[in-house]
Parts: C-alpha cells; sequence; structure tokens
C-alpha cells in the first residue's frame, strides 16, 4: 500500500508542478486536494484489495499537489534568507505530522473500525481545502503564467538540470536525504533486532524524528543571522566528523553493535544536521527559479526522492547483523555532500544567500 501511495506521488509531482506554472496556484492544489478527496472515499468504502490500490494511489496523486506547489508558492513571496526560513518552518510540519500519525491512528483503530482512518482523511483534507480556499491568495499573476506545451516543458526541465546552483543542490539534498532514507528502512530492524527495544522503538523512533523537527525550526531562526551558506556548511562538516569518526570506531575495535547511547548520541549530532539542511538546500535548489517555480518544484522533488530512494535501499540491503556498512554509508554520503559543497558550489552560493 505504501508502495502505491508512493508511486501516486511521483507522478502527481510531474503533473502538478507544470500545471502550476500555467493556470496558477490554487487551482491545481484545489484539483489535488479533490483527488486526494475522492482516493479516501474509495479507500473507505474499498471491499477488495484493487479497489484499495485505486483510493492508495489517488490519495499520492492528489498530495502530490500539496507538496509540489506549496514550495513554488514560497518561491513567489519570498527569496534569500527570508525564503530559507519559511521554507525551513514548512519542512518542520512535513517532519512532525508523520511522526505523531501513527499515534493518532492507533488511537482510532482503538475505538472504531478501521475505515475511520480514511474519513479522518477526507474531513482533515475537506477542512484544509476550505481554509485555503477562503484564506490563500493566488501568488502568479497572470503575466507570469506560461502556456502549458511540450517544448516548454523539456525547456524548462532543462533549464532547472543546466542550472549549477540548482543541480548541486538536488545532488547535494538527495545523498543526504538517502542517508535519511535508508535509515527509515532499517531503523526498526536496528532498534528491535539488535538492541532488543520491544515495544520501545515508537519512542526512540519518534524522539529522533523530533530531533530533525526541531532543528529545522531552529534552522528558521538562525537562517536570517548566519544565512544559508554558513549553516549548510556547519551541518555537513558535522555530519562528515561525526559519521566518519564513527565508523572509524566501529572498524578499527571491530565493533557491530556499538552501545545503544553512543549510537543514539551519533543520530542527535546526525539528524540534527539533517535538519539545518532541509529547508536551505530546497531553498538553494529553487532560488534561481522563481520564473518556473512549478516546475522547478516537481523537477527537484522527482529527482530528490528517485536519487535518495535508490541510494537509501542500497544501504539498506547492506545491513544484516553488523552497523558498519550503514554507518560506512552514512560517511561516504557525508563526505561526498561536504566535498561537492565545498568545491563545487560554495562560491556561487555566498552571493546569493
Amino acid at each position: 500500500m505504501i508502495t502505491v501511495l508512493f508511486l501516486g506521488f511521483g507522478i502527481g509531482q510531474v503533473f502538478f508542478g507544470p500545471a502550476s506554472d500555467s493556470v496558477g496556484r490554487k487551482k491545481p492544489i484545489l484539483w489535488g486536494g479533490v483527488i486526494f478527496l475522492i482516493g479516501c472515499f474509495i479507500s473507505f468504502g474499498a471491499q477488495n484489495l484493487e479497489i484499495m490500490i485505486l483510493g492508495r494511489f489517488l490519495q499520492g496523486f492528489g498530495a502530490a499537489s500539496f507538496r509540489t506547489i506549496s514550495l513554488a508558492l514560497i518561491r513567489d513571496k519570498y527569496e534569500g534568507r527570508v525564503m530559507a526560513e519559511t521554507m525551513s518552518l514548512v519542512m518542520t510540519v512535513f517532519i512532525l505530522v508523520p511522526v505523531f500519525a501513527p499515534a493518532l491512528g492507533q488511537l482510532i483503530l482503538a475505538f472504531f473500525h478501521w475505515r475511520m482512518i480514511y474519513l479522518s482523511f477526507f474531513i482533515l483534507c475537506l477542512v484544509v481545502l476550505v481554509w485555503f480556499y477562503f484564506r490563500q491568495e493566488e501568488t502568479l499573476k497572470n503575466s507570469a503564467r506560461k502556456k502549458f506545451s511540450t517544448k516548454y516543458l523539456i525547456k524548462s526541465t532543462f533549464e532547472v538540470l543546466t542550472n549549477s546552483t540548482s543541480a548541486f543542490a538536488i545532488l547535494i539534498s538527495s545523498l543526504v536525504f538517502g542517508g535519511f532514507i535508508s535509515y527509515l528502512s532499517t531503523s526498526q530492524q536496528i532498534f528491535q533486532n539488535l538492541y532488543h527495544v520491544g515495544e520501545k522503538f515508537p519512542l526512540y523512533f519518534g524522539a529522533l524524528a523530533i530531533i530533525i523537527g526541531l532543528s529545522s525550526f531552529t534552522n528558521s531562526k538562525l537562517v536570517l543571522k548566519f544565512g544559508m551558506t554558513s549553516l549548510i556548511q556547519y551541518a555537513l562538516v558535522a555530519m562528515s566528523f561525526s559519521s566518519f569518526v564513527f565508523y572509524l570506531y566501529l572498524r578499527f575495535f571491530h565493533i557491530d553493535v556499538p552501545p545503544l547511547f553512543l549510537l543514539i548520541c551519533f543520530f542527535i549530532i546526525f539528524f540534527g544536521s539533517v535538519g539545518l539542511l532541509f529547508g536551505n538546500l530546497n531553498t538553494l535548489a529553487l532560488a534561481q527559479l522563481g520564473h518556473i517555480a512549478g516546475i522547478a518544484s516537481s523537477v527537484v522533488g522527482s529527482l530528490q526522492s528517485l536519487i535518495s530512494v535508490t541510494i537509501g535501499i542500497f544501504i539498506a540491503k547492506s545491513f544484516s547483523t553488523s552497523l558498519i556498512p550503514v554507518i560506512m554509508g552514512f560517511s561516504v554520503l557525508s563526505l561526498s555532500s561536504c566535498f561537492l559543497f565545498m568545491f563545487g558550489v560554495k562560491k556561487k552560493l555566498i552571493s546569493y544567500s
């Protein structure tokens, strides 16, 4: 079900980004919301697996409009450090909501039928759509809208990929998030199989996710004072140093399963750095592409997802009973990201940041 949801999400990004450059930001978000509502309704009444899969696909497809166009909407309104501040606040919500969502689902299941989960999705989405319709202004002026065509789509996509700042930001963020995806894929095995935390796993998982959210929120305050370039540099150096030193420690002393306390300390540093990078790297990826923010947002999101998920799955498959391959993966990704930033893009970003 999760795979189908993300399949719809990935395809939806490709559609809604270009659409928002052509007809404005509000309409495609409302379209996506309606599609999401239809998907919830279908899943709510599904009597077999095929219908449930269709509903989940539509939910993912519709949800893509929120993720993709919200970034374009922010780019329409802001730029520079203020954009990074706003982006960090949005990313904080994107990170923290999934942390508490499972608890909400368990609460619903404790008192109601599982179908009520989809009814709750429906109600929440409907409330958000009504609020959005009445409170959010259109941010893309008619004069800035682009006529949709295959030629325009290809040209704009090429512009995103050939913009060095955007390309480097996409690549760096994909490497960083690849490590994060590998953690998501292996976290339950790590905590339950290696450390035998049992039913306490959600507490560990939630606490570390909160670290990312708090770090992203902190970034929204720090970026106005220190700028994106400095914060990205500090975060990448912290990630690279901590992961490399931790890997050397495990390898040199032949430790497959380090003490849980040390692992948690490492994760706090690593995920705290990830939180500083979420908003800043997404801001830099769209920084010079405001005139095609919709398509740029869809290209950035699609490539980030494709690359990071591929990397994450590759690292996750190397995990068995030892943490060394996973930490080595973190180290390689962090050092590569730091190298790309320091020697490939830092000087170009200083003037913008």
